[in-house]
């Protein structure tokens, strides 16, 4: 799905006629264009979705305004929505700071794992994904659109469960954990 045609289920769910674009000169559109993307990015960030996980090195910055605490500074990837883990070269966790998109660390080579905002990507969002993000537009929509506050509730629930749901599948997205057979068999006991 595209943005526009998550945004149109979530119309479709409210009972209201869908857009062709954004950039549509209508009351509905403008609302949407207001609230999509900071929704989107809100649903991002509430999760280290496997499906949004990136991982590079950083490279530090030339300039450390904050030299007296840390030794190096690197600046955040623009894409970036959520910091999931910053690791040094041998996979070990780094303790840092974060001010104003840079992070501050005491180590020279550094690798960052983070969700990350893939921009005009939606259709490569998985269904349960762009599910959520449907209902949570409806959630926000609802209020500007309908004026109804028991509606906005109603939407938050649908939200909530398909939150849970898109959590869940997604959890078991990512690379399976090795399961030693042998000692598995071994509780089992024999015959």
């Amino acid at each position: 799905m595209n943005s526009v045609e998550i945004v149109n289920y979530s119309l479709a769910i409210m009972g209201v006629d869908p857009i062709m674009a954004f950039t549509d000169d209508t009351k509905v559109a403008q609302l949407v264009n207001n609230i999509y993307y900071p929704a989107l990015k809100e649903l991002l960030s509430m999760q280290d979705w496997n499906f949004a996980l990136k991982r590079v090195k950083l490279n530090a910055l030339a300039t450390n305004e904050q030299s007296d605490l840390w030794q190096y500074a690197y600046q955040e990837p623009s894409d970036i929505v959520k910091i999931q883990s910053l690791r040094d070269s041998s996979n070990n966790k780094v303790e840092y700071e974060e001010i104003e998109n840079v992070l501050y660390a005491n180590v020279s080579s550094i690798y960052l794992r983070y969700v990350y905002y893939n921009e005009g990507q939606e259709y490569s969002y998985p269904p349960y994904f762009a599910r959520a993000l449907s209902y949570k537009l409806a959630m926000d929509l609802s209020i500007p659109l309908q004026g109804n506050p028991q509606m906005y509730q109603f939407y938050d629930a649908l939200f909530q469960k398909a939150l849970q749901d898109a959590r869940g599948l997604d959890s078991i997205r990512g690379t399976p954990q090795y399961v030693d057979e042998s000692k598995w068999l071994l509780g089992l006991g024999s015959p």
